[in-house]
């Protein structure tokens, strides 16, 4: 499929992310994925890495916002990794991509690449285990975008947690909390849609 207009291309890959959340496959959201192309048409990173897949929408929204990016994009699910791969293909990104079938931490704990941006959106109680390795292969003036970090409002209200959720909301309160306050990164919470957490690194 060949479509040269950037903002046709956003619309059509939001409308397939509405489909692939009504089958209750992850995908990003319309406000969370404007900010993310937004910083990623303003920072032009050229190495990207992405934790979870899913469908591949979140990845070729990122390639067609900087079209000299190459991306690598980890998910544990086969079936996920196969979905993607025909997304990339379907909008001609097969040649920028590399999709991996692995557990992100493992990944991340092998890991000997720098990257200029790193799209976070994986299982959200596993990002405070992420975080050391993150710091580490994020390029100085890099950026960490992390999704639904505030999980369903029960990071902020209290009154909406769900007792088997306690744990990933302990954790995430834990995340945003130390990554706050590292003097490294630059950080930025933000209330939209399940919640954002930009973090830039330091130059």
């Amino acid at each position: 499929m060949k479509v040269n207009n950037f903002e046709e291309l956003k619309k059509q890959l939001l409308n397939f992310s509405v489909d692939c959340r009504e089958k209750y496959i992850p995908a990003v959201r319309p406000q969370t994925a404007d900010i993310l192309c937004d910083i990623v048409v303003k920072k032009q990173p050229h190495k990207i890495l992405e934790i979870g897949t899913a469908g591949g929408c979140s990845g070729a929204l990122m390639l067609f916002a900087n079209t000299d990016a190459f991306l690598t994009t980890i998910d544990i699910n086969k079936d996920m990794c196969k979905m993607a791969e025909q997304t990339f293909a379907k909008y001609g990104l097969a040649g920028r991509v590399k999709i991996e079938n692995a557990d992100a931490l493992e990944y991340l704990k092998n890991c000997k690449e720098s990257f200029d941006f790193v799209f976070v959106d994986g299982p959200k109680g596993q990002y405070i285990k992420y975080w050391d390795y993150l710091k580490k292969l994020i390029s100085k003036g890099g950026t960490i975008f992390c999704d639904d970090v505030l999980y369903f409002g029960m990071v902020l209200d209290d009154s909406k947690v769900i007792h088997k959720k306690i744990t990933i909301v302990r954790n995430l309160r834990e995340f945003i909390n130390i990554t706050k306050n590292d003097a490294e990164f630059e950080s930025q919470l933000l209330d939209i849609e399940d919640g954002i957490l930009i973090l830039e690194k330091k130059l």
